[in-house]
């Protein structure tokens, strides 16, 4: 019985790359059908093929489908050795790929990063998530926008200078240079709660791209500590695809 469980959905899952790879047609592209644990899988194809970014979509067509891709997709950013663009599933679906078929190639989208926002917690890699936002900022020559949250509300509120002064310094610091930037970036620090005002920023800025930096947990398992939770947050919540980079 198992065994024919196991052929079956081997032969669905082979159908379904099958038309995918037929849709590719024109992209130099590799198809795979293995199994496992997702997050080892997918670990060892990075490794074999060197990959430099993997790109994950995290629509699900019921809750529990959005629950369960939500999961893998976090397991995967917070272990994966490259950076991992995610496209949550509030990200609008763009009318060229709406009207696509299976039996048509897939339609050529036109990626523009118009605007972009990097949100830190100033950790000792924050230049690193820095010097991706200004280097896909310089190539899409798009607006940048750095970002640091306050949830602490400790007792220097009233200090000089104060914590918003003190982080709008720091963010600056982040890009000693700007000459390949056709913008000047611009530099927001506020008090609130991380995931949400991430996420309300963004919108208010109109963001095309998010970009997070994310720590590794102790397990594959999903975490429940304070950085899961935000990260979480803004995958599940915001309205552009989110690029995390694994600290």
């Amino acid at each position: 019985m198992f065994g024919s469980i196991y052929e079956q959905a081997h032969s669905v899952a082979q159908e379904k790359i099958q038309q995918l790879a037929k849709r590719l047609k024109g992209f130099p592209h590799k198809t795979y059908v293995r199994h496992g644990q997702v997050l080892d899988v997918v670990k060892q194809i990075v490794e074999e093929q060197q990959i430099d970014l993997l790109v994950l979509g995290t629509h699900g067509h019921t809750g529990l489908g959005k629950l369960l891709m939500g999961s893998v997709a976090e397991q995967i950013f917070r272990h994966a050795n490259c950076p991992v663009l995610t496209v949550g599933p509030r990200v609008p679906v763009t009318e060229k790929v709406r009207e696509s078929r299976h039996d048509r190639d897939l339609p050529h989208v036109q990626v523009k990063f118009g605007n972009i926002l990097y949100a830190t917690d100033f950790k000792p890699d924050a230049v690193e998530g820095s010097s991706y936002a200004v280097s896909l900022a310089s190539e899409f020559n798009a607006h940048l926008t750095l970002l640091h949250v306050i949830d602490d509300f400790g007792e220097d509120l009233h200090e000089q200078p104060g914590p918003i002064e003190t982080a709008l310094v720091k963010l600056e610091e982040l890009v000693p240079d700007r000459e390949g930037l056709r913008y000047a970036p611009e530099f927001v620090a506020e008090y609130g709660s991380p995931g949400e005002l991430i996420l309300k920023i963004a919108d208010e800025y109109e963001a095309d791209l998010i970009i997070l930096g994310v720590r590794p947990t102790s397990s594959s398992s999903a975490a429940t500590h304070f950085g899961r939770s935000v990260a979480h947050k803004v995958v599940a919540g915001a309205n552009c695809p989110v690029l995390t980079i694994r600290r």
